[in-house]
C-alpha cells in the first residue's frame, strides 16, 4: 500500500467465497478438537472406572 496506488475493489463473491473458506477450515478443526476431547475424556473414564473395580476387589 502506497500513496497513489490503483484503487482495487473487491468483490462480494470473492469477499463470500474466502468468509466460506475460512469458516469450513476453523469449523472443521474445532470439530476435531471437541472429538479429539471427547474421545480423551471417554478413555480417562474407562481408567478411572478399571482403577475402581480394580481396588473395590481388592478391598474384598
Amino acid at each position: 500500500m502506497y500513496e497513489g496506488a490503483a484503487e482495487k475493489k473487491i468483490g462480494l463473491l470473492h469477499r463470500v467465497k474466502v468468509a466460506l473458506e475460512w469458516i469450513i477450515r476453523f469449523y472443521a478443526m474445532f470439530m476435531v478438537g471437541i472429538l479429539g476431547a471427547a474421545c480423551v475424556v471417554f478413555l480417562l473414564l474407562l481408567i478411572i472406572d478399571k482403577l475402581q473395580g480394580i481396588t473395590a476387589a481388592k478391598n474384598k
